[in-house]
């Protein structure tokens, strides 16, 4: 997914503000070398497996919020496109999918359902194009 990295908000955890198709958002940058505000490709990536999650309306997708201080939570809604049998779940989110591991319930979810979720951090991995 293409995003624009808006600002810098910790250097040293690496926090950055970015606007993206699907939302506007923080998270921590991944990338091997400096952080630098502009327009960057990545994918998004949920480190943590996620704990409850709820049915949403549909939609194209979304990341929202976070913030400096990293206690604030990161608002992710998408479509499931399948669920694997070792509770991880595809998840559409605009363009792009990402890869998100549920709790053992996560056969809850069904291809075609759109949920919501809520992380505590959202990392953020450059690629050349």
């Amino acid at each position: 997914m293409q995003i624009e990295i808006v600002e810098v908000l910790d250097q040293e955890r690496a926090m950055v503000a970015f606007n993206a198709p699907v939302g506007s958002a923080a998270g921590v940058w991944k990338g091997r070398q400096g952080i630098e505000t502009g327009t960057h490709h990545v994918e998004f990536e949920i480190p943590d497996e996620v704990h409850s999650w709820s049915l949403a309306q549909p939609t194209h997708g979304e990341i929202t919020g976070g913030g400096k201080g990293g206690g604030d939570f990161v608002t992710v809604s998408g479509q499931v496109e399948g669920v694997g049998e070792d509770s991880v779940v595809t998840l559409r989110i605009g363009p792009d999918v990402i890869f998100v591991e549920m709790e053992d319930s996560a056969e809850k979810v069904n291809q075609g359902d759109y949920v919501t979720f809520r992380s505590s951090t959202l990392e953020i991995y450059p690629y050349q194009t």
